[in-house]
């Protein structure tokens, strides 16, 4: 029955069952709200589609949810697009507004992982944004990756724009580039598919590209793409450098 209370001029709904229902159907197909302790939305009078649970969490696809919004079902879960004319489109906040901020407070993560056995979960890489300097506004975005039961940090972006690469690696101010091999012995290794492997460097007031790498087995040092000189095992292939033959 409808139930018109006095205060704030309610409409209620009650029912002396555990749950009262109010069903809207059109030509179409039949759809449903009800409470039971939590709100639920549905279809069909029988498939549930959402849950407000008691607790304040959100599910959607699921009647438990184990966070303020869970989300569970096939294909992509979240989509967000943006009807903006200009040169800004959609866009996805991860805030923390903390009364006290300190520096390596974490303000944002984005966990990635599932099932590995049965269902045994674990994440299995993660993005962390974090506050190097707060009262500097100064962040920086760290990466984990899993290696069996080592969860470790493995890369950074730091507040300058230099990478560090390398576990527990935290670059330093002013370099672009920081690599921590650890126990292994090839810090940096590149390889091509032409027959030519080759790094070039230039400053700002070079003309020229100086570069340094390998052809076959033998070192190359180059000057704008043309080799000025190689060190090699084959006698025939040793050029003289400035430090002699």
């Amino acid at each position: 029955h409808i139930n018109s209370g006095s205060s704030n001029n309610n409409t209620r709904f009650e029912s002396t069952d555990t749950e009262v229902r109010l069903q809207l159907k059109d030509s179409t197909g039949t759809a449903y709200i009800a409470a039971r302790n939590d709100l639920r939305f549905g279809n069909d009078t029988t498939t549930e589609r959402m849950i407000i649970k008691s607790s304040g969490n959100v599910g959607i696809g699921t009647t438990s949810p184990a966070a303020l919004l869970h989300l569970n079902g096939d294909g992509d879960a979240i989509r967000v697009t943006s009807t903006n004319s200009g040169a800004g489109g959609a866009q996805m906040d991860l805030l923390h507004y903390s009364p006290s901020p300190a520096d390596e407070d974490v303000n944002g993560v984005i966990n990635f992982g599932g099932y590995y056995s049965g269902t045994n979960s674990a994440y299995a890489a993660s993005i962390k944004s974090v506050w190097s300097d707060v009262s500097a506004k100064e962040g920086r975005l760290e990466f984990y990756t899993r290696d069996d039961s080592t969860f470790a940090h493995h890369m950074q972006i730091n507040h300058h724009g230099g990478i560090a690469m390398g576990e527990n690696n935290p670059g330093y101010d002013g370099q672009i580039l920081s690599i921590k091999a650890g126990t292994g012995n090839n810090v940096l290794y590149g390889e091509s598919s032409d027959a030519h492997c080759i790094v070039s460097l230039r400053d700002d007031s070079s003309t020229m590209n100086i570069g340094y790498g390998a052809t076959g087995n033998a070192h190359i040092f180059s000057q704008d793409g043309t080799e000025v000189a190689r060190i090699s095992t084959g006698s025939a292939d040793k050029y003289p450098t400035s430090g002699g033959d």
